[in-house]
C-alpha cells in the first residue's frame, strides 16, 4: 500500500485541494492519511464525507493523538509539522510501503507527481564521488557498491522555498531548481510539502518540539531533514532532489510568519553545526541511530529545549519498536 499524507487545518483550502488532486488519488490507488490539526471533532467528520466510493481515506485530529499516546501526547504539538508526522506514523503502522506527503495549499504541476516520486525511490546512484560525466562513468571513479534513493525531495515550481525575512526584502527572480543526489556528507534544507521515502526510513519523518507552546517554530522539517540526512549517510542511503515540481499556492502570511522564524534563525545556525561537527551517528539499523541521535541531542544550545526534543525522539522511536 501506497500512502498520500497531508496535514491541514484550513477546511476550505483542503476541500479545494481534494479536487485538483482526486485524480492522481485515484490514477495511483492511493491510501489517504489526513491529519486535520483540530480538536473539532465535528469538523474533521465534516471533511470526512469529502470522499467518493472507492478512495480509501483516514481523517484524524488531535483526539486520536491523545487517544494513543495519552502522556506523551506531547510530542506531536498543535500548529506544526509534527502533526504530520502522527499521519506518517498511522500509515506505518497500516502497512505503507511508501509515503508521499503534501501540504494543503499544493497544486499539481506538470510532472506526474507519482511517478516521478516513484521513479527517484527506485533508482540506486554512485553517491561516494562528484562524477564529471552524467550519466557514463568517468575514469577513476571507484567501482563500490550504488547508494540506494530512500528519500525524494521534490520542490515548488512556481515560487521558491525562502525563509520570510528574504520573501520580504525580496529575492533574484531569476534562479535554478537544481536537481541530483545531495552529496553524502552535506546538509540540505528538507521541505516538508513535497517528498516521497520508502518504508525503511519512515521513522526519520519525525518534525520535532515546534509550534504551538514551544519556543521556535518553521524549522520543524528542516531540522528533521539534517537529522535524516545525516543517518542516511551512515547507511548508505542516498537523498535525490529537485523532482517531481508542484505548484505551492502560499496560504500563509509571510510578517506573521517572520515572527515565528525570529528566534530560530539564530537556532538553526547553531542547530546545523552540532549535527555537523559534533552529532556521531551510531548504530547500523534506522531505529538505532536515532536513538543515539536523541541520546545526543541535550548537547546542543539551548540544552533545556534540546533535552526535551531528546525524550520526543526517544519516545516516537519507541512507537516503531512495538
Amino acid at each position: 500500500m501506497d500512502a498520500l499524507v497531508i496535514a491541514t487545518n484550513r477546511s476550505q483550502n483542503f476541500r479545494e485541494w481534494f479536487e485538483v488532486w482526486k485524480k492522481e488519488i485515484i490514477e495511483n490507488a492511493l491510501e489517504l492519511f489526513i491529519m486535520h490539526d483540530t480538536f473539532d471533532s465535528r469538523e474533521t467528520q465534516k471533511l470526512s464525507n469529502l470522499f467518493p466510493l472507492g478512495i480509501k481515506a483516514r481523517m484524524l485530529d488531535h483526539n486520536d493523538v491523545i487517544d494513543e499516546f495519552k502522556q506523551y501526547s506531547w510530542i506531536i504539538p498543535q500548529q506544526s509539522g509534527a502533526c504530520k508526522s502522527y499521519a506518517i506514523y498511522r500509515a506505518w503502522k497500516a502497512g505503507a510501503e511508501r509515503i508521499y506527503c503534501l501540504d494543503d495549499d499544493c497544486l499539481p504541476g506538470p510532472n506526474r507527481y507519482v511517478a516521478r516520486h516513484q521513479f527517484n525511490l527506485r533508482m540506486t546512484i554512485r553517491n561516494h564521488v562528484y562524477e564529471t560525466i552524467d550519466p557514463v562513468r568517468p575514469r577513476g571513479v571507484p567501482y563500490l557498491p550504488e547508494n540506494p534513493i530512500m528519500l525524494s525531495h521534490g520542490l515548488w515550481e512556481n515560487v521558491p522555498d525562502v525563509d520570510a525575512a528574504t520573501q520580504l526584502n525580496g529575492y533574484e527572480k531569476h534562479y535554478e531548481l537544481r536537481r541530483g543526489p545531495i552529496p553524502i556528507g552535506a546538509l540540505f534544507p528538507f521541505c516538508g510539502m513535497n517528498w516521497a521515502c520508502n518504508r525503511e526510513i519512515i521513522p526519520l519523518m519525525y518534525f520535532g518540539l515546534h509550534g504551538h507552546a514551544w519556543p521556535v517554530d518553521r524549522f520543524d522539517d528542516i531540522w528533521c531533514g539534517f537529522i535524516a540526512k545525516k543517518i542516511m549517510d551512515h547507511l548508505g542511503y542516498a537523498v535525490n532532489s529537485g523532482i517531481p515540481q508542484i505548484n505551492h499556492n502560499r496560504a500563509s502570511d509571510p510578517l506573521k510568519n517572520l515572527e515565528k522564524e525570529a528566534k530560530g534563525y539564530q537556532w538553526n545556525c547553531d542547530f546545523y553545526e552540532f549535527v555537523m561537527n559534533d552529532l556521531h551517528i551510531i548504530g547500523n539499523k534506522v531505529l538505532d541511530c536515532l536513538l543515539s541521535v536523541a541520546g545526543q541531542l541535550a548537547k546542543c544550545e539551548p540544552v533545556g529545549y534540546f533535552a526535551q526534543y531528546g525524550d520526543a525522539l526517544k519516545i516516537w522511536t519507541s512507537l516503531f519498536k512495538e
